[in-house]
């Protein structure tokens, strides 16, 4: 009996092994990608052993386009922070947007009742599910009669507005699980029901708050239709500079250790977002159902 569990335990342990690498050899051969130097990045096998350069992360800075001989990208590379700013800046600002109308509206949905507030929130997931292409015509018509193309503010409220289903659905979930004990002995002392939500509430459920800020980060984050068609110069995130550079690789002008050095930059603040509220993810992620406080 008790090899027979050592050996379904080891077999477990070796498909979870295999499992892993299969999801992280992609972000590995990426990682590895974008510090070998050119030559290696255009080798027809595989090239491991290399001396690791940084000029990849020039981003393309120097590349030369073969047909004029001038430098490609006159300006781009140079504007790489501030597509990376603005990135950052529309991200946040939305992710703010949406915890901030969800909280309150989760709150409605859940304490009170709201006749429609079932059929909204189906409403709202149903909205959710249909790709973003789709609303891209009317919004873009609706965003230069309101003067909101090309703006922060404008993409902000996209991404907001796209993040709020699944924020309201996280959030009236815990909402529902908090104990109304607390909530109604604070109310016999005399607490407002914005008391009790911003006082007594709201810090319970530090988890459902982080559950739903990296759902409404990653929206915003990694978006590129929106960005594509609803902004030109000033507004443009990363993900529109990467998406120029992907089609100079179509053309054989660019070579992928730039690409992928690009890559590696856009993974990284969201890996680091996933980093600073781990310890909230794993409760978080069964919706609700766990209610307990982690400290």
């Amino acid at each position: 009996m008790s090899n027979s569990y050592f050996k379904i335990k080891n077999l477990r342990f070796i498909i979870i092994a295999i499992w892993l690498i299969i999801i992280l050899f992609p972000l590995f051969w990426i990682a590895l990608t974008s510090v070998k130097p050119t030559e290696a990045t255009l080798s027809q096998t595989p090239v491991f052993l290399f001396t690791p350069t940084l000029q990849n992360y020039q981003f393309g800075a120097e590349v030369i386009d073969p047909y004029t001989n001038e430098p490609i990208f006159a300006g781009i590379a140079s504007q790489f922070p501030r597509y990376l700013g603005n990135s950052i800046i529309i991200t946040l600002f939305s992710t703010t947007i949406a915890l901030s109308v969800g909280l309150l509206l989760a709150y409605s949905l859940s304490k009170f009742k709201i006749m429609g507030g079932t059929a909204l929130l189906a409403l709202m997931l149903t909205i959710h599910t249909v790709t973003p292409i789709v609303f891209t015509p009317a919004l873009f018509i609706m965003f230069q009669n309101l003067g909101l193309q090309d703006t922060h503010l404008g993409l902000s409220l996209i991404y907001a507005t796209f993040a709020l289903p699944l924020t309201v659905w996280i959030l009236r979930n815990f909402f529902n699980n908090f104990s109304k004990t607390i909530e109604e002995a604070a109310k016999v002392d005399g607490a407002s029901t914005l008391d009790v939500l911003f006082r007594i509430t709201l810090p319970q459920l530090r988890v459902g708050l982080a559950v739903a800020a990296i759902f409404a980060f990653t929206i915003a984050w990694n978006d590129f239709i929106f960005t594509l068609t609803l902004t030109q110069t000033n507004a443009s995130t990363f993900v529109f500079l990467a998406d120029f550079f992907d089609d100079l690789l179509r053309v054989g002008v660019l070579t992928p250790g730039p690409l992928t050095s690009m890559s590696i930059v856009h993974m990284l603040p969201s890996f680091i977002f996933a980093f600073l509220i781990q310890r909230y993810l794993l409760l978080g992620f069964s919706a609700g159902t766990i209610n307990k406080e982690v400290d």
